[in-house]
């Protein structure tokens, strides 16, 4: 498998996103903070392409609708 941190934009609290994501979208991804990279989300992933995909596109939509209405 792999991993990848994501840099969130400044402020924003990963582990209250991670939350979010995973009661919200179905998805699981770690805090950075839990890895000492706070502001980052960690994500693992080794499944077959479909899976994916579709976990992507539910981390795309969640994130987005996270930072609707953010300046």
């Amino acid at each position: 498998g792999i991993i990848a941190l994501l840099q969130l934009p400044p402020a924003v609290d990963d582990v209250m996103l991670a939350q979010q994501l995973a009661q919200e979208k179905q998805v699981l991804v770690a805090p950075g903070s839990y890895f000492g990279a706070p502001g980052t989300l960690r994500i693992a992933y080794g499944m077959e392409s479909a899976r994916l995909v579709e976990a992507l596109e539910r981390l795309e939509i969640g994130t987005q609708a996270h930072f609707q209405g953010r300046p």
